[in-house]
């Protein structure tokens, strides 16, 4: 019986089992989720208040059903409109349905106001032109539940508040449902809102990874067989591809992770890694075989050679993304962890539990074809061969080359706007732009006002200091719709006196505005101020308009309330849309702690291999290089980085330097045999170029199949992954050689080993 490193080839198939059939069960657990709370670690003080806000007043992550026609005024039109609203408020997980025939309208009466629904389908009169002049003289609905030409308007849905739940998906298509069973769905133009984006994330999710892992697994099932030429090797990558990919998701069901839009780039990503390691297993089995070995001793030769730097390559990949879980964002703290646990697996599937049934199953046909790849060999040396004839120059060229592109870094933007990610032809994009183009923007802030002191706002100072500030928010061009409570009490004052024009003003009078108030019967103010009167938000609506200048706009509020507010009138930022800015400089500091992390790691780890801390400092460069070039790509191609590409720095790291180990560790071990430099050079590229090229190339057109993804941070970590390896792999053929080539000089081990050899070999002769 065939036996490879103490293990037998039934004891790997118990293995392969237990890895795998519990996996199966945890991955049904895993459930998709892609919203905002999900980005912030439980504790953060932002996340902290907001939920206490959406406890206190309305949820901001919303859905908005845009309806558009010629009858949105007639009685039968909004009929159906009030019975839908009437069957949304009675669905599971909704908290709040507003719509024209529900939302609050205060309106003179002979006994002072009263509050009436702004549009009453149960009134004795009812003609457009009623309606017309009610919406005409309502501050609250126009601009969000109705536009000025009638032709456009809005029913808001509003989910239940707290713990996040992945219940968004399935509510929008009940939300659909209910519409089409009320006849509206001829005038249902888009669904937006930030609940829409979080549903449209998940289908996404969905769609994508049933694209994207079946494309992976093919692609790589092709690669081994054009490589090898041999089913065996086939069922063995299936195999392999099988345990390793649902082994690394189902650590999403066992530890109850959210599986969010970073959590997508993982099943293909681990398929990726596991081709990778296949390769290099499989490209040291048929050398050994080509010299006359049978395939028990080719399978163990092959083991010497690739178990040590495979095993360094795993963990210096694992490296650059344990740098990920430094971030203080979850899904890429989880995606870090995740992916190194997937490594794990990988180097003990292939290198461990694979080669005692390679060993025992694998068979050669007389003749093995391999598809030209043995032409890959002179190309490979050919490229090496430039940096070891010039190596001065070559070096120059890049140094050159890098003080030309450097600026391109400036031009990096960031961007965290979750809409911004779905590709302009999307639905969800296609909707919010028709919302914002007939309403008010999408996009929700909430400044939140505070006092110490019970019924504290109900005092006219106080209420000035916000009316001020929502006067002078209105005005800056980015914000298209403020809604306050004091609007809410100038309508009272304006209504109670016959609403006569120069009356919608705030009362300078206490005991009027809280007589007002106590007769008030309405709802809607208490989404504005809480009953206790200690707390206001003044709501602000935008366009989408991206992060950054999304930022500019809360940096100027913060600056205006700074100065105009008064120190017992505390304030802070709320919403969906301040949570997405503020992840800003989280993504830069956490961008720059993570190159960090994983260069010292890296480091270290190198240095621990090759025992040269010279050596290791020298391969560090044309590893670094290419996260240097994704960089540069972002800035020339207006890629930002967001959730997705912040992992892109220490993943291409920790991925480029699995071929420099496999080039540099077969160099020093030549050299220690006593070969020159150049000898050694030229052996190593002979065993290993062809190997490290051909797993950048499968690389390469793993992270390609991203492109084929919906959402388009997936879409630019693939491209910019595509660019990282291929650059990685050019700095190993061209960049490395040069530097061995001009700084390399052996150790005094080496010198030994070198003197040890060739008194050997003068004995032998």
């Amino acid at each position: 019986m065939a036996m490879v490193g103490h293990i037998k080839p039934w004891q790997s198939i118990v293995a392969l089992l237990i890895l795998l059939l519990p996996s199966l069960f945890f991955v049904s657990k895993v459930s998709p989720n892609n919203h905002m709370y999900l980005y912030y670690e439980k504790d953060d003080p932002k996340l902290v208040f907001e939920k206490q806000v959406r406890d206190t007043f309305a949820n901001d992550t919303i859905y908005i059903l845009l309806f558009q026609g010629d009858d949105l005024l007639e009685a039968n039109f909004l009929g159906r409109l009030h019975k839908l609203t009437e069957d949304l408020s009675s669905l599971e997980f909704v908290a709040k349905v507003t719509s024209p025939t529900n939302v609050d309208h205060i309106e003179a009466s002979a006994d002072g106001f009263e509050v009436t629904p702004l549009i009453d389908v149960d009134a004795d009169e009812f003609s457009q032109q009623s309606i017309k002049s009610r919406i005409t003289k309502d501050r609250f609905a126009k601009g969000i539940l109705l536009a000025d030409d009638a032709r456009t308007l809005a029913v808001v849905v509003e989910p239940v508040a707290g713990e996040v739940k992945e219940f968004y998906e399935p509510l929008e298509q009940q939300i659909r449902k209910q519409v089409v069973q009320n006849k509206l769905d001829d005038h249902l133009k888009g669904v937006s809102g930030m609940s829409a984006v979080v549903a449209a994330d998940t289908r996404s999710m969905a769609r994508d990874t049933q694209i994207l892992l079946p494309l992976s697994f093919l692609l790589g099932i092709l690669v081994l067989w054009w490589m090898f030429r041999s089913y065996v090797v086939v069922a063995f990558g299936l195999v392999s591809l099988t345990v390793t990919v649902v082994s690394t998701i189902s650590l999403y069901g066992i530890f109850n992770v959210p599986f969010t839009a970073v959590s997508e780039m993982v099943p293909s990503l681990i398929s990726a890694l596991t081709i990778a390691f296949l390769v290099h297993l499989f490209n040291s089995v048929y050398f050994w075989h080509d010299k006359g070995l049978s395939v028990e001793e080719s399978v163990k030769n092959a083991m010497q050679d690739v178990r040590s730097p495979s095993l360094f390559a795993a963990l210096t990949t694992i490296a650059g993304f344990v740098s990920l879980v430094t971030t203080r964002i979850p899904p890429v703290q989880s995606f870090g962890w995740v992916v190194s646990v997937g490594l794990v697996v990988i180097y003990v599937v292939v290198i461990w539990l694979m080669p005692p049934l390679v060993a025992k199953f694998l068979t050669f046909p007389e003749k093995v074809k391999k598809s030209g790849l043995r032409g890959l060999d002179t190309v490979v040396w050919g490229i090496a061969k430039i940096g070891l004839r010039h190596p001065k120059w070559v070096i120059a060229g890049h140094v050159l080359a890098i003080l030309i592109l450097a600026p391109v870094l400036f031009a990096i933007r960031v961007e965290t706007n979750f809409i911004e990610f779905f590709k302009p032809n999307h639905e969800i994009r296609k909707s919010t732009d028709l919302v914002e183009k007939n309403l008010s923007g999408t996009a929700s802030i909430d400044v939140v006002f505070s006092l110490d002191h019970l019924d504290g706002l109900k005092s006219p100072e106080k209420l000035q200091v916000i009316k001020n500030f929502k006067d002078w928010v209105e005005k800056l061009p980015e914000v298209d719709k403020a809604v306050s409570p004091v609007e809410v009490i100038e309508d009272m004052h304006w209504a109670y006196n016959g609403e006569k024009e120069g009356y919608r003003t705030l009362p300078d009078d206490r005991e009027l505005i809280t007589q007002y108030l106590f007769i008030n019967s309405g709802e809607d103010l208490y989404d504005l101020v809480n009953r206790d009167f200690t707390q206001a938000r003044v709501g602000l609506r935008m366009k989408s308009l991206g992060s950054i200048k999304l930022k500019g706009v809360l940096q100027n509020i913060e600056n205006y309330l700074s100065k105009n507010c008064p120190e017992d009138l505390s304030w802070k930022l709320a919403g969906s849309t301040f949570l997405e800015v503020s992840l800003l400089d989280t993504l830069i500091e956490d961008q720059e702690r993570g190159v960090l992390v994983a260069i010292i790691l890296v480091l270290g780890m190198m240095a621990f291999l090759f025992r040269s801390f010279s050596g290791s400092i020298m391969c560090m460069i044309p590893n670094v290089l290419p996260i240097f070039v994704c960089f540069v790509a972002m800035g020339l191609s207006n890629i930002a980085l967001d959730l997705a590409t912040i992992t892109i720095s220490g993943i291409t790291l920790g991925i480029a330097v699995d071929d420099t180990i496999h080039v540099f560790h077969g160099f020093l071990h030549r050299m220690r045999k006593g070969q020159s430099k150049l000898w050694a050079m030229a052996r190593t590229f002979k065993q290993a170029g062809r190997a490290i090229t051909v797993t950048t190339l499968i690389l390469l057109a793993q992270y390609l199949v991203f492109l084929t993804a919906t959402y388009r941070p997936v879409n630019y970590f693939g491209l910019l992954m595509a660019v990282g390896v291929a650059s990685a792999l050019l700095f190993d053929l061209l960049l490395l050689p040069a530097l061995i080539q001009a700084f390399w000089r052996k150790s005094k081990r080496e010198q030994n080993s070198s003197r040890d050899t060739a008194i050997t070999k003068r004995h032998a002769a």
